[in-house]
């Protein structure tokens, strides 16, 4: 979505218990990896904030089998309108047994 201005967050539902006793990265999700996967899905020309949304949890669910429930919020910053709007936006969920 190239062009103008975009924010994403995305809340990931991962068990954590094992990198919570081990402290090591490879027992979680390594948020560096998530974000590439996240700008190389927002570099993909899109219309729709929805496609976008979708493709991101379908490439964080491929890439990260230990996610089970994610949530991708993204906002089109100051957009316009014809009106003073900051952002728009959309939110999608989904859990791996439906993605």
């Amino acid at each position: 979505m190239i062009g103008t201005r975009f924010l994403a967050d995305i809340s990931l539902e991962v068990d954590t218990r094992e990198a919570e006793k081990s402290d090591n990265l490879k027992h979680t999700v390594n948020y560096q990896a998530v974000y590439e996967v996240i700008k190389t899905e927002m570099e993909i020309k899109s219309y729709l904030l929805e496609h976008v949304a979708s493709r991101i949890l379908k490439a964080v669910f491929n890439r990260f089998p230990s996610v089970s429930n994610a949530t991708v919020k993204i906002s089109k910053l100051n957009p316009a309108l014809g009106g003073k709007m900051g952002c728009v936006s959309v939110t999608l969920s989904h859990s791996r047994d439906e993605k």
